[in-house]
């Protein structure tokens, strides 16, 4: 009779008693006799609703939904206010910025922490420097032995 009943269940031919009947069946089989098959067909037979069972559609849950779509623009607002501000302070800092360097001759230099804003000064001490770094370097020993191995 179990055999006919798992084939009838597996068939989809089952009326609601019949499936009871399979399940009290089922769990009367000690757990450790039964096949991997019927712990399967008791787990869907148990996880099933029935028809004594609450009716998960009969609650309505549009106060829940309507909370959370709510929260979930609230969210969004807030993201993209935050987006808009993000872009706005970059505008702004960037009009800043290209005001305040609209002079593209400013040579600014610290010589011994001191700032050093004359542009003239500023291009004699780089000048300086760049011909100190080329006289002690061996700049052009190292290229030619990079690109000429022996």
């Amino acid at each position: 009779m179990k055999q006919t009943l798992i084939d009838k269940y597996l068939n989809g031919e089952t009326s609601l008693q019949e499936e009871h009947t399979l399940q009290h069946l089922l769990q009367a089989i000690p757990p450790d006799n039964r096949t991997d098959t019927e712990d399967a067909l008791l787990l869907m037979l148990t996880a099933m609703p029935t028809m004594d069972d609450e009716d998960p559609f009969a609650t309505d849950h549009t106060e829940e939904y309507d909370r959370i779509v709510r929260q979930r623009k609230h969210r969004t607002l807030w993201r993209y206010s935050g987006i808009a501000a993000a872009i706005a302070l970059i505008v702004a800092l960037g009009f800043m910025l290209h005001t305040q360097t609209d002079d593209s001759n400013i040579a600014v230099a610290y010589i011994n922490g001191t700032k050093v804003s004359d542009q003239q000064q500023v291009m004699a001490m780089m000048e300086s420097t760049m011909n100190d770094m080329f006289a002690h370097s061996n700049t052009e020993e190292e290229l030619y032995e990079i690109f000429n191995p022996e």
